[in-house]
């Protein structure tokens, strides 16, 4: 594709939306735009035409000039693209990770539902459905926020190996034998970070809100292991405050009575049995590594204990069709988690497998099983979103009355400070206490390379003090 646009910014905004817009495939499209004074233009050459939109540059209480400007380019080149495609990307011309933040900021400016709703259709080109799911969500980090004090800290402990790899994963978890091997020397460098860490936020005078161990597949870890790593925990770091411990245990073969009993002992109250797909065929083609009766096994090991269970269910799986979707989905409903967390298929680079385009049916699917979760009392309390997502969807973590994922929330809307320790940790510091934006302090990506470099730890550690 060649692209004309003075600042950089803005084309990389309009390449985003030329992907979105043509499936990945803006080949021999030439994408050429402008801002003139007070309107937009936007001009499409290639795939059997060419076509030219405008818009106004708007301003108002809740758009800036340069806000303006890039929502005026957004809907100049939807309106170019009508002439040479006719399909819509769900969420317009919202091209960020985190679309929720949009209504966020209009209804803290003011405005009244109806208003947010009207902007999201109009200047956004979002779809009335995925509309109506932004404003529901912004309505809850606005109340979620309210009570939750922004000074807060949260916790993250990575525990980055797997059983197996699955062919869809992009994240950095080891399986290999020769990785696993070094688990028990992790450990060890884990808990000497977290001392560290500890010590930083009892001298900063902070306390922990919300805990987090993920991976990865913290299950992998063994009860003595598990009991080890978060009575260590109990001893770092000031928990009165804690709301929530959660320990996302991962795979389903992982789980065993006495590993649950040692995350109860612990007072952890929250953790995560992840199926995917009740689909055994589908499990063996991902190279899974446990069978849908591992999963309904481990739930009902889970119903001995008083923990908040969420599952984790992903659409558009490599050869799955929406109807065996929709029934794992179902299936997973039947047994009533407290949490349920809808991921879209991404099609990442460093993944062993890339799917096919799913078919367009995947988000009538996906809508369909919005509306079902909501009918049945989950409510959705998050949602982001990745680039290359199947079908341009989005993941969405739905919770009953009550069982709202502090951690997630928080975490996902930049609501509070969190902490991160592990191979793969980023930490990051939010504003007001980091100058007005985000930091991010990131450990190194791989075990290997966390216990070789423990320097890392330190500067990370030396730039957040002087941030808390």
């Amino acid at each position: 594709m060649n692209l004309f646009c003075e600042n950089e910014g803005r084309r990389l905004f309009l390449y985003h939306l030329a992907q979105l817009f043509f499936h990945r495939d803006a080949e021999g499209l030439t994408l050429s735009a402008a801002v003139e004074g007070n309107l937009a233009r936007v001009r499409l050459d290639g795939k059997g035409g060419s076509f030219e939109g405008k818009s106004p540059v708007i301003t108002d209480v809740c758009t800036d000039r340069k806000r303006a400007e890039s929502i005026a380019l957004g809907l100049a080149f939807t309106e170019a693209a009508r002439g040479l495609t006719s399909y819509r990307p769900p969420y317009g011309t919202l091209v960020g990770v985190r679309p929720v933040k949009v209504p966020v900021a209009d209804l803290r400016a003011g405005l009244d539902s109806r208003e947010v709703l009207r902007r999201l259709r109009e200047r956004y080109a979002v779809s009335p459905e995925k509309a109506s799911l932004l404003l529901d969500l912004a309505r809850v980090e606005i109340d979620f926020a309210e009570k939750f004090p922004s000074d807060s800290v949260m916790l993250y402990i990575s525990i980055p190996f797997c059983p197996s790899r699955c062919s869809y994963c992009s994240f950095i978890s080891s399986a290999a034998p020769r990785h696993l091997a070094m688990i028990p020397r992790y450990l060890v460098l884990l808990e000497k970070e977290l001392e560290a860490v500890g010590s930083l936020l009892k001298k900063r005078n902070k306390r922990i809100r919300a805990l987090y161990v993920g991976g990865g597949t913290p299950g992998i870890l063994t009860a003595e292991q598990m009991d080890s790593l978060l009575e260590k925990v109990h001893r770092e770091f000031d928990l009165s405050l804690c709301e929530e411990i959660c320990v996302e245990i991962g795979r389903p073969d992982t789980v065993s009575e006495e590993k649950l009993a040692v995350l109860q002992k612990n007072g952890v109250n929250r953790i995560s049995i992840n199926p995917q797909t009740t689909c055994n065929e589908t499990l063996r083609r991902i190279g899974r590594g446990h069978s849908a009766e591992d999963f309904f096994s481990a739930m009902e090991l889970a119903k001995k204990f008083p923990f908040s269970v969420n599952c984790d269910l992903i659409s558009a799986l490599p050869g799955e069709s929406p109807e065996r979707f929709l029934q794992s989905v179902e299936e997973v409903l039947a047994l009533s988690p407290e949490n349920v967390t809808l991921h879209a298929l991404c099609n990442k680079r460093s993944s062993r497998e890339r799917a096919a385009d799913p078919s367009p049916l995947f988000a009538e699917a996906v809508e369909q099983v919005h509306k079902s979760c909501i009918n049945r009392g989950w409510r959705p309390y998050y949602l982001y979103r990745q680039k290359e997502a199947a079908a341009d969807l989005e993941n969405v973590g739905f919770a009953k009355e009550g069982h709202l994922g502090l951690y997630n929330l928080a975490m996902m809307e930049d609501l509070c400070h969190v902490l991160a320790c592990g191979a793969g940790g980023i930490s990051k510091i939010v504003p007001a206490n980091s100058g007005g934006r985000i930091r991010r302090f990131a450990n190194h990506k791989y075990p290997f390379e966390y216990e070789l470099h423990p320097e890392k730890i330190t500067e990370n550690l030396r730039q957040i003090e002087s941030l808390l």
